[in-house]
């Protein structure tokens, strides 16, 4: 007889894609999931894109995923900034994903502002700072993943929010990710320069934080012990996982560097990429 099978959490970015291409056999994983009766969701710490255009990217890829499955940290950290009454965040966050909030903050009824960007961009595209001061004060600053916007005089204007007594939000500290060219700056090291400035320690939204587990975890609803986790962030995947009681496991595609796995700890795991750690499940657990 087959036992229970778990719940199985995945992560995205550097485990199932790099940048706009499929990491080889991960499309075949998810849907070797899917033939055998796995529930899936999909944890990812990604903030450059909505919600509905990292879906389209993903089925362009050939990925099966649905919209119920999907928990980003951009959209646990909206929700939760739109839940501040009166609420005018200073969004370090481009342009699709910028737009994801402002609907949220617009339609949430707690009468956040809507007026939320950082910084007006350069006819080059870099970002300047506003050529005007808010006649309201801003309340926050949110930092996620913003390449154009991360110049001097926006981080100044940040430093100022927060020395003013507003609050800093990390939608992650993930201090690195992969792309096809290599690894790349996260919002991490944005988030420790700003962090002297704060009167208060981070709001950490995403990954690790126990809550993001959580959320995923409810909308099964599994408890943590008959969930696993698969990604290539020790820190953030795999022991933020093992923090809730999920068994994480470790793999040796996208940001992963050698000697990662030997902070893999307890009953987690390291596999070659996703899909061997995908027909190990199979095999132990059982298909159809």
């Amino acid at each position: 007889m087959s036992r229970k099978k778990p719940t199985v959490l995945i992560d995205l970015s550097g485990t199932v894609h790099v940048d706009d291409a499929p990491i080889e056999g991960s499309v075949e994983a998810v849907q070797m999931l899917r033939d055998n009766g796995f529930t899936i969701r999909f944890l990812s710490n990604t903030t450059k894109h909505s919600s509905s255009t990292l879906i389209r990217s993903l089925r362009a890829m050939g990925l099966s995923i649905h919209l119920s499955e999907l928990f980003t940290s951009l959209s646990a950290a909206r929700d939760l900034v739109a839940s501040w009454p009166g609420a005018k965040p200073m969004l370090f966050l481009e342009d699709d994903a910028r737009a994801e909030f402002e609907a949220a903050l617009g339609g949430s009824g707690t009468g956040a502002a809507t007026e939320v960007a950082v910084g007006e961009r350069k006819t080059d595209g870099s970002a300047s700072a506003p050529a005007a001061q808010s006649d309201q004060p801003y309340s926050c600053v949110v930092v996620g993943l913003a390449p154009s916007m991360f110049e001097y005089e926006n981080l100044t204007r940040a430093m100022n929010v927060l020395l003013a007594g507003g609050k800093l939000v990390a939608i992650h500290r993930g201090k690195y990710f992969a792309r096809t060219t290599g690894l790349a700056l996260g919002p991490g090291p944005f988030v420790s320069l700003l962090e002297p400035f704060a009167s208060t320690p981070p709001t950490l939204v995403g990954k690790p934080n126990p809550a993001f587990f959580h959320l995923a975890l409810a909308s099964v609803p599994c408890a943590p012990e008959d969930a696993v986790m698969f990604g290539d962030d020790v820190r953030d995947d795999v022991q933020g996982a093992a923090a809730v009681g999920v068994r994480g496991f470790l793999v040796r595609t996208g940001k992963y560097r050698p000697g990662d796995e030997k902070e893999v700890g307890g009953v987690g795991r390291c596999w070659r990429d996703l899909k061997e750690g995908v027909e190990w499940l199979v095999r132990e657990y059982g298909g159809n």
